[in-house]
């Protein structure tokens, strides 16, 4: 008891420190306490990177959030053919989880801005201390300037996932000379993951339609949205606007 009271007491007193950082794009954890919150976010610079200029504007659009802490470094190594971007979160023992943008050159991709990629990886970067895999690609993807891509986007949830996809491509290729059970593999698997997808989308609709109606100022709702843990997601979907 004494612990929550002083855990308690911790928060009250950073509070007035605390509660701008949303506007940085620092928010609290799930599991983070505010004394971990308080240390991490300490240890954070304002960073002026002009390549980050647009995408922190696009950012702020949409979130109203302008993370001006994430360091950002132009380097193929490590990405794979299909990859412009990646967001690296780095932890190691007694020190607080941090994270970087990688994107691969300066040149962007066909279908995409430069400040859609970049805005795409600043919300995991905004998100690092969260371990929620159910909304984080929906979230990242609201980042995307067509329709078609916010909703289709996250099919995928992690690269393991993209990665067996195309291992079931190969199989299914290899295996369809002995069997055409296996030609069935990679369609199954999509039809799976569809089906995930369009029931984590419906959630989220419904929680950004119910924030929309709640918050004084409709267009914070994804703001709201992007601080939120899966679990509290799912709450503001089913609860009503009440």
């Amino acid at each position: 008891m004494q612990e929550k009271i002083k855990e308690f007491l911790v928060f009250k007193m950073n509070s007035c420190y605390i509660l701008p950082m949303k506007k940085r794009g620092l928010f609290l954890g799930p599991k983070e306490t505010a004394e971990a919150f308080s240390l991490r976010v300490n240890l954070l610079t304002p960073r002026f990177n002009p390549i980050l200029d647009s995408a922190k504007e696009y950012f702020h659009s949409l979130f109203h959030a302008t993370p001006d802490w994430i360091p950002l470094v132009i380097d193929k190594r490590g990405l794979s053919f299909s990859e412009a971007a990646a967001t690296w979160i780095e932890e190691e023992a007694d020190k607080p989880r941090t994270c970087y943008i990688q994107i691969k050159h300066l040149k962007t991709p066909f279908l995409y801005s430069q400040e859609e990629i970049l805005a795409h990886e600043m919300v995991h970067a905004t998100r690092l201390m969260f371990d929620e895999p159910r909304f984080e690609e929906i979230l990242a993807y609201q980042t995307s300037k067509a329709r078609w891509r916010r909703y289709f986007g996250p099919l995928f949830r992690s690269s393991k996932e993209s990665a067996l996809f195309m291992g079931l491509c190969t199989l299914s290729w290899i295996g369809s000379m002995l069997d055409r059970f296996f030609f069935l593999l990679p369609g199954v698997y999509l039809f799976a993951l569809l089906v995930r997808l369009i029931r984590s989308q419906r959630l989220f609709a419904q929680a950004l339609s119910h924030l929309q109606k709640t918050l004084k100022d409709p267009k914070e709702a994804l703001g709201v949205l992007l601080r939120l843990s899966d679990k509290e997601i799912e709450k503001c979907a089913k609860d009503s606007s009440d």
